[in-house]
């Protein structure tokens, strides 16, 4: 059944139901489930009127294989990234440490009394944020992500579920170590105008 995450679900999206601004970081040397998550959950987020950025500590440009998931252009450098976000979020990051030189963000965030949603699926990860979202049941941090997305009662584009769909992709082996509400998940990312085969062959 997984870890009940349905209160801390809910105060993620009581943080960012009415934040106007958004920094969304992935753990360094990005993969799928980091990179399709931030952006995914951007994309729900700028369509509400937020101002978002997505990026991560290294390196300085979005890996070839995942360019195909930022069709917002959601992405900066890492130095562009503010000193203290006024919200951020944090994805896939089992420690502060995973987020290398934009680590220092987290505590300026806290110290500046902003928002640090932490959205993660590894076994034992860190308490570090102000609402921590945390299910090492979980196939993908992407998965997490599109329970948020339907907590926050947000409509599911297609930009924003191809994001998704390959983070749940990508950290499920290609769904060999999915379980049937992975199936579930996929079937409405693929409901939402995902092209699968484009995903698996960027």
């Amino acid at each position: 059944m997984g870890t009940d995450v349905t209160g801390e679900l809910k105060a993620a999206a009581a943080a960012l139901a009415d934040a106007t601004d958004v920094t969304l970081l992935g753990h360094v040397n990005p993969d799928a489930d980091a990179f399709g998550s931030a952006v995914g959950l951007g994309m729900v987020l700028r369509d509400r009127g937020a101002s978002v950025r997505v990026s991560f500590g290294s390196p300085s440009a979005v890996p070839e294989s995942l360019r195909h998931l930022d069709d917002a252009g959601l992405f900066v450098p890492a130095d562009a990234v503010p000193s203290a976000p006024r919200t951020l979020v944090v994805l896939d990051c089992g420690s502060v440490d995973r987020l290398g030189p934009l680590a220092d963000r987290v505590a300026a965030t806290r110290a500046a009394g902003g928002d640090v949603v932490v959205i993660d699926h590894h076994f034992a990860t860190a308490e570090f944020g102000t609402v921590n979202v945390l299910d090492d049941h979980a196939e993908a941090t992407a998965g997490l992500v599109l329970r948020l997305v339907d907590e926050l009662g947000a409509p599911l584009t297609e930009p924003a579920a191809r994001a998704i769909y390959a983070g749940i992709l990508t950290d499920t082996s290609s769904f060999r170590r999915a379980t049937p509400a992975t199936h579930l998940a996929a079937a409405r990312l693929l409901e939402a105008g995902v092209d699968p085969d484009a995903v698996a062959r960027p």
